[in-house]
């Protein structure tokens, strides 16, 4: 009885109902095969109902999320907004399910839709303020899903709506994570497409101002530099290789890329530059780089000496002859003669005001030929101002030439005093200089050399504003004393003090 009633109970709901009537249309059951197949369809729709209520009671959040994500990354957003609804469902306060889903919706162009997630998003941010903007989820999101471009369009979004929040360092974190994991997606190609993975980190360094978070990212970017500049090598672009390895130089320096640096310049066949990147390494780490460093010195001197540039390629045979005294360079052949004995003097004038400058020295021939004409040219040098310059012929034809390997060769003591007295007041320094030029000729065309050796004098200014301040003061005294003595004193032996005090203190 209480079954029966139960049936007929089952019977009155609208779906079974109808469910019935239409079956009865399609076949003419009696009474007790309707109330079975009544039955029997109560008992699936209930299980139906309830395996679809237990599925969503209860299936993982995780698994929903991870769902969304895959479609995400195959290009279904329609169906992840599908997963993502309804873990938003299940968990209204779950603030990664709403940037998920928004992200989605903004996938298929529900812009409404995505906007109104971004703020339930942020106020649950607000109510969390942890990890930062609700845009750097959304970004960090983008960037989880390969999705770099919109990601990219996401963080100019936000720069262009508040320009101070690229001073921040979420900002500047969250700029970092989306080149380098989109500079690591290009060199995941088969090839790997260096140029545009360099492009990347470089341009992240430039926005990042943060010197930490700069230095984090420095070590990949010099990595990827290096990886560049070899596959530009490769193609001969030479200064673009160059380029690339300055730029991951410049962020994170080491010696392995002044070497580098150094030997692109060399198959460009720029040997100045090379040296320069050499030398940088030679002063850190001398041992290394000695040997390669002298052999472009030598043939930097010795393409300077094929086009007679001889006073050029004498310093780059003096700084490889630094470098290895055992280096076996032509120096004699270029640069014969030596300035030696070098005396300076000076003399000032009366009245302390001016100077006449004087230099004494010797040339000496240490090559092998001997020197039939020698001419000398002394310039005087305040500072690096040029304040006077004298000539003067030393060996003449019709001298004795000046033999080699100073055998007797030293010439006879040159003396050159200026002719016209300097202005100390007009002098911006007090180092007072002498360098020696020579002009001498073998038999062959003349030559101008600057000489290595140089004579210095120092003038010692407060000695003699001392002497100018002793004189102005014995002058006053005289003329006070000469007023005195007009007025009827006898001033005899104030005249001798005034006398003895006009005489300026010897040098």
């Amino acid at each position: 009885m209480l079954i029966n009633r139960w049936l007929w109970r089952v019977r009155q709901w609208p779906t079974v109902r109808m469910a019935s009537g239409f079956l009865s249309r399609l076949v003419v059951l009696n009474p007790q095969q309707q109330y079975l197949l009544v039955l029997s369809s109560a008992v699936v729709l209930a299980m139906c109902v309830a395996s679809g209520a237990l599925l969503f009671h209860f299936s993982d959040p995780k698994d929903l999320m991870e769902r969304g994500q895959w479609l995400m990354k195959q290009g279904q957003a329609a169906l992840a907004v599908d997963a993502f609804e309804k873990l938003v469902r299940r968990d209204p306060g779950n603030y990664d399910a709403r940037l998920a889903l928004a992200n989605a919706y903004l996938e298929i162009e529900e812009t409404d839709k995505a906007d109104f997630e971004f703020k339930e998003a942020s106020a649950l941010r607000a109510k969390n303020p942890s990890g930062g903007g609700a845009y750097v989820a959304i970004v960090n999101m983008m960037i989880g899903n390969e999705q770099y471009a919109k990601a990219e369009e996401q963080l100019m979004a936000v720069l262009a709506k508040n320009k101070q929040v690229a001073k921040s360092t979420t900002w500047q974190s969250t700029v970092k994570n989306l080149y380098s994991a989109w500079a690591d997606s290009y060199m995941g190609e088969s090839p790997p497409n260096y140029e545009q993975a360099y492009k990347k980190y470089r341009k992240a360094l430039g926005m990042i101002e943060n010197h930490t978070i700069q230095q984090e990212l420095a070590p990949q970017f010099a990595r990827i530099s290096e990886r560049y500049a070899n596959y530009l090598n490769l193609n001969k672009q030479y200064n673009e290789a160059i380029d690339a390895m300055k730029e991951g130089f410049r962020y994170y320096p080491s010696t392995d890329k002044l070497m580098t640096i150094g030997a692109l310049y060399e198959q460009k066949q720029d040997i100045d530059s090379a040296i320069v990147w050499y030398s940088k390494l030679h002063e850190i780490d001398p041992q290394s780089i000695r040997d390669k460093l002298v052999a472009l010195l030598l043939q930097k001197g010795e393409e300077l000496n094929r086009y007679h540039q001889t006073m050029q390629a004498k310093r780059y045979y003096d700084d490889a002859k630094n470098l290895n005294e055992d280096v076996n360079t032509p120096l004699n052949v270029v640069f014969p003669l030596e300035v030696d004995h070098l005396d300076m003097d000076y003399k000032l004038s009366g009245n302390f005001l001016q100077v006449t400058p004087s230099l004494t020295f010797r040339v000496k021939n240490v090559g092998a030929n001997p020197i039939k004409f020698l001419e000398t040219k002394t310039v005087f040098l305040a500072g690096e101002t040029p304040v006077g310059e004298i000539t003067q012929v030393t060996v003449r034809k019709k001298d004795p030439p000046l033999s080699g390997f100073g055998q007797e060769g030293y010439s006879k003591a040159v003396t050159v005093k200026l002719d016209k007295p300097i202005d100390i007041t007009a002098m911006t320094s007090p180092r007072l200089e002498a360098q020696v030029m020579v002009n001498y000729s073998t038999g062959k065309k003349k030559q101008w050399f600057r000489s290595k050796s140089e004579a210095v004098a120092v003038l010692e200014y407060y000695k003699i504003k001392q002497r100018l301040a002793a004189k102005k003061a014995a002058e006053q005294k005289a003329a006070e004393d000469a007023a005195g003595s007009g007025a009827g004193g006898t001033g005899a032996t104030g005249g001798d003090d005034a006398s003895g005090a006009n005489r300026p203190e010897e040098n």
